[in-house]
């Protein structure tokens, strides 16, 4: 009888560790396959369009559903505490002027519209965009992205002013600054600067 007893015992431990293997092994198998698959998903990039300081290029792009075109021109990047208007001579003018400790960096750019329709600003900020972020990187691989836009207005004096910038109307052009703060001890990095024309990231060298 105690035989028989302890045969059995032997055979149940048998079958319940030849149970946990198969369990091991198929969750295993479930795992790594998992992991092909993930591995095997490749992340699209799009190239960057090179843009030097005085060089005009022409550029299309696609915002939504629309194909947007430009020529672009690159007149100016630089550092500044205060962004004034170009040259103002007026007693009154806008302008932004950084925190303590705080600077901006400021690219002047010239957008005229190419296309038969308008576009907004959106298409230089990114919003809509799932290839493109405007980014700015110092060295260190300090990152700031996002970017604030103003338009340089100039009135029937030829006075200049800052305002609001909302888009570009077909073969309309129109001088901007794009800018954002950032902390003034980056001053003297150097930096790469990443903006957007619709899906299409702009890379400007000076």
């Amino acid at each position: 009888m105690k035989r028989i007893v302890l045969f059995l015992v032997v055979m149940i431990f048998i079958v319940g560790c030849g149970n946990n293997n198969s369990l091991n092994k198929g969750n295993g198998n479930k795992v790594w396959e998992g992991n092909n698959n993930d591995s095997q998903e490749v992340e699209e990039v799009v190239d960057s369009i090179n843009i030097t300081k005085g060089e005009t290029k022409e550029i299309t792009g696609i915002y939504g559903d629309k194909e947007i075109k430009a020529e672009v021109t690159l007149n100016n990047v630089f550092y500044t505490t205060k962004i004034t208007p170009p040259s103002p001579t007026q007693s009154y003018y806008s302008y932004y002027e950084a925190e303590e400790n705080n600077i901006y960096e400021v690219i002047d750019l010239t957008i005229k519209n190419i296309g038969t329709e308008y576009f907004s600003d959106y298409v230089l900020e990114g919003f809509l965009s799932d290839t493109c972020t405007p980014t700015f990187i110092f060295d260190g691989g300090y990152k700031y992205t996002g970017i604030s836009i103003t338009e340089i207005e100039r009135d029937n004096d030829g006075e200049y002013d800052l305002g609001y910038f909302y888009g570009v109307d077909p073969l309309e052009t129109k001088n901007l600054y794009l800018f954002t703060k950032v902390p003034s001890e980056l001053q003297n990095s150097n930096l790469t600067v990443n903006v957007c024309f619709g899906d299409n990231p702009l890379k400007l060298n000076w």
